[in-house]
């Protein structure tokens, strides 16, 4: 991965590029089939934690490459004249490139998609490539990463072995200082993201917030599980589940709202012209 992501910020051509990201999701693919052949021969369970913990680092430089290899050639995309016109073998390799970064970002550490967070920033801005439908496939799994990643952890539950992944969680950062640090720029950031999406792709949005927010009221409309709960007048605190999930999808509502453009939410007297 070392000579990968120092091959990624090197200037390549275009043919160069084209036969990198074509060739590196079967090579990825071959990659993690044999890894989880050698861990059941070891007798752990592909996709256990123990799994997880044990190839987390292999995964943060797979993701920080990976992405480094878009950011770093945004130009390749945007002149190719395939991927302006939504078809051809160029086309397909680049949908298929993000849709293995997309991936990526299901998993259940959040340093992977913060890893990436600049790549799609940077590619929503780009007005070239927005014009494609090059992105649209894969921006239903980022928003559904980044919505589900800038919910705040509850660090206690880390430090008690409450929480069904802190064994990773503890192996992603040091502690719960770097961890805020790192929330808060990721939070920071994914205001963009959020914005850019809403009025780019503002149906995907729209459908991802809103299934966002009714699966968030079913589960925690009366405050359940009503956990953390002050013990002097048995109300929920920042510190309950509904509390932070409910926080959580704040910022991803207002910026989505935001990001709407206005023809998206027409009541029959827009104008296009």
């Amino acid at each position: 991965i070392a000579c990968l992501h120092m091959l990624s910020m090197r200037k390549l051509d275009q043919n160069q590029w084209f036969r990198l990201i074509s060739s590196l999701p079967p090579a990825l693919f071959e990659a993690s089939n044999a890894a989880a052949q050698r861990a059941n021969e070891r007798g752990i369970e592909p996709n256990s934690i123990d799994m997880l913990v044990e190839q987390l680092k292999f995964h943060r430089s797979l993701s920080k490459m990976g992405s480094t290899l878009v950011t770093a050639h945004l130009a390749h995309i945007t002149t190719d004249k395939d991927i302006s016109s939504g078809s051809g073998a160029k086309f397909d390799a680049v949908s298929s490139y993000l849709r293995l970064l997309s991936e990526m970002m299901s998993h259940p550490s959040g340093v992977i998609c913060g890893s990436q967070i600049n790549t799609w920033v940077g590619l929503l801005r780009d007005p070239a490539i927005v014009r494609t439908n090059v992105l649209s496939p894969h921006l239903g799994r980022v928003l559904t990463a980044y919505m589900n990643h800038i919910v705040k952890i509850r660090w206690e539950d880390v430090w008690e072995q409450e929480h069904p992944y802190s064994a990773l969680i503890d192996a992603s950062w040091d502690d719960d200082e770097e961890y805020n640090d790192w929330l808060g720029n990721l939070r920071s950031k994914t205001s963009q993201l959020f914005r850019s999406i809403g009025n780019t792709e503002p149906e995907i949005a729209a459908t991802a917030i809103h299934s966002k927010i009714c699966t968030l009221l079913n589960a925690h409309c009366n405050g359940e599980p009503r956990d953390r709960l002050n013990p002097e007048n048995n109300e929920l605190t920042m510190k309950s589940t509904a509390c932070l999930q409910l926080e959580g999808a704040a910022q991803p509502l207002d910026n989505i709202l935001n990001g709407l453009p206005s023809w998206s939410i027409d009541d029959g007297n827009y104008d296009e012209k």
